[in-house]
């Protein structure tokens, strides 16, 4: 499968999502689901003002869940990995899976606000 690729401002997001996701893997004191909540808001409100929109943060949170699913396929790897492998992996996975759905509600959101101002205007 090829992964479509993303534009500046869309690898901007997942570049930060990617630190969030490093930083909740080694352990840092963070509410995980705030900490995606706000880069989601955050690339809601780049993505109101730029011409990206929702389809621009779907692409994003495609990106997040594939490479949770590839996490997940490598950690059932058994012979490659130790128990400690598979709790990194582990969080790994449940960061990546927040930002994408993070991401995917943050979209839904401007669709249904995109379509409830066409309808004000018609």
């Amino acid at each position: 499968m090829t992964r479509s690729r993303l534009t500046g401002l869309e690898r901007y997001w997942f570049d930060k999502g990617q630190v969030l996701v490093i930083r909740y893997i080694y352990g840092d004191v963070m509410d995980l689901d705030k900490a995606t909540a706000h880069l989601a808001a955050t690339a809601t409100e780049d993505a109101k003002a730029s011409s990206a929109e929702s389809e621009s943060l779907r692409r994003v949170a495609a990106r997040f869940f594939s490479d949770a699913s590839g996490i997940v396929r490598a950690a059932d790897d058994e012979s490659a990995t130790t128990p400690l492998d598979r709790v990194v992996a582990a969080r790994h996975s449940k960061a990546l899976r927040g930002l994408a759905v993070s991401f995917e509600r943050a979209a839904v959101e401007i669709q249904g606000n995109k379509l409830e101002t066409e309808t004000v205007l018609n």
